[in-house]
């Protein structure tokens, strides 16, 4: 798949892990096969539609994520840094401040938001990695 850095999903359930213990909630994934689809869907976008743009496709992670409850707990959490992380690793810094992100998340999780609103936000809150 052309340059795009992808997420791992022993990289996202280990950052879950590590957000569980560090701020609470039920440990665990609650479906297998709702992770697989979640962390799969921005890489078929790419391979089937063309998107490029890592903003669109960190922000099909976190709705996916979010709205898909792959894990017991922390679905959000996971959502935001999913599509953080997607978005750094292919040559971005998100600069927000906590509040706001955690305002965006409920949005998304509420469907107020979606995917093309996620990724906005995120194209309005990110730097170049320089």
């Amino acid at each position: 798949m052309s340059g795009i850095v992808w997420l791992d999903r022993l990289a996202i359930e280990l950052l879950h892990s590590e957000n569980i213990a560090d701020h609470g909630g039920l440990p665990g994934l609650r479906d297998e096969a709702l992770l697989e689809g979640a962390l799969a869907r921005p890489q078929n976008l790419h391979a089937y539609e063309g998107l490029e743009d890592v903003f669109a496709l960190g922000a099909c992670y976190g709705v996916a994520l979010a709205k898909n409850h792959p894990f017991n707990d922390g679905n959000k959490r996971a959502a935001f840094t999913a599509c953080i992380l997607i978005v750094e690793m292919n040559g971005w810094r998100v600069e927000a401040d906590q509040a706001e992100a955690a305002s965006i998340m409920l949005d998304v999780a509420a469907g107020t938001v979606g995917q093309d609103g996620l990724a906005a936000w995120l194209r309005d809150n990110a730097i170049p990695r320089g």
